[in-house]
């Protein structure tokens, strides 16, 4: 009951909206020509080991793979299923097209305590030390890396200040802002001082500026993008004038490029 209480505001805004929740992970995340992709798959499966340790998704795979059907305890079945569930979706998926490796995540909460439950009933201790080695080097090389390394595990995060600080610089009254991804448009609504409404003008995954959208035809404005975009905004716009751009540093040795654009329907 506590359970049907706390999940029925999700699936009652899912009823009035067409259940949009479940429609994106089943439709609009996967690929459209339902092709298969097997690098996909071994590409998130690898990384699931990552995620939980290697040796702790080791041993909660092989039980999993070997127990699930013969848990005779309503409880462990019970978090087996939890674990089962999304894992095996997001798998699934993996074959058309590529998660996130965080996807998994909601999956290892019962599997912390089923993991529990195997290593004491099976007296698993070397193998539960060996674990816990492993797991804690990642997590402290892991730390060590965002507190030393940070431009460069996670240089998507750099630069984005700076290429809407160049927008602000050509934005007119009146301009609409765009971005070719909903991060870029996000970018533009969050570091402007004004924050103003901005959305999404080239085809990209879909997302929640497909939903808040009211309008189909795009306005003049500026468009920020992480690639060259030009012969695509023409597409949509009659006059398309690349008028700034930005290169900033990517990882150790590489670099990436913010391309501004003007555009107008005349």
């Amino acid at each position: 009951f506590i359970a049907f209480v706390i999940v029925f505001p999700m699936v009652y805004w899912n009823y009035e909206h067409n259940w949009i929740s479940f429609a994106f992970q089943l439709t609009y995340r996967g690929a459209h020509d339902n092709q298969i992709y097997p690098h996909l798959f071994f590409e998130f499966f690898g990384g699931q080991f990552g995620v939980f340790s290697p040796v702790f998704a080791a041993v909660l795979f092989y039980f999993l793979g070997r127990k699930i059907l013969f848990f005779k305890d309503d409880k462990l079945f019970f978090l087996a299923l939890n674990i089962a569930v999304v894992l095996l979706f997001f798998f699934y998926k993996s074959f058309y097209s590529r998660m996130e490796l965080n996807f998994g995540a909601p999956a290892y909460i019962a599997a912390a305590v089923l993991l529990a439950y195997i290593f004491e009933h099976y007296e698993l201790k070397k193998t539960f030390r060996i674990g816990l080695s492993i797991a804690l080097s990642f997590s402290i090389v892991g730390r060590i890396a965002f507190l030393f390394y940070l431009p460069i595990v996670q240089d998507r995060m750099y630069g984005n200040k700076e290429a809407v600080a160049v927008v602000e610089k050509h934005f007119r009254a009146g301009d609409a802002l765009y971005g070719d991804h909903l991060t870029t448009a996000a970018f533009l609504s969050y570091y402007l001082p004004s924050h103003p409404k901005a959305d999404v003008v080239l085809p990209s995954r879909f997302s929640q500026y497909d939903m808040w959208r009211t309008e189909k035809t795009p306005k003049d404005g500026l468009v920020l993008t992480r690639d060259s975009e030009s012969k695509e905004l023409e597409k949509i716009y009659a006059n398309v004038q690349l008028v700034d751009t930005l290169t900033v540093q990517k990882g150790l040795h590489g670099t990436k490029t913010f391309y501004i654009y003007r555009v107008s329907h005349k």
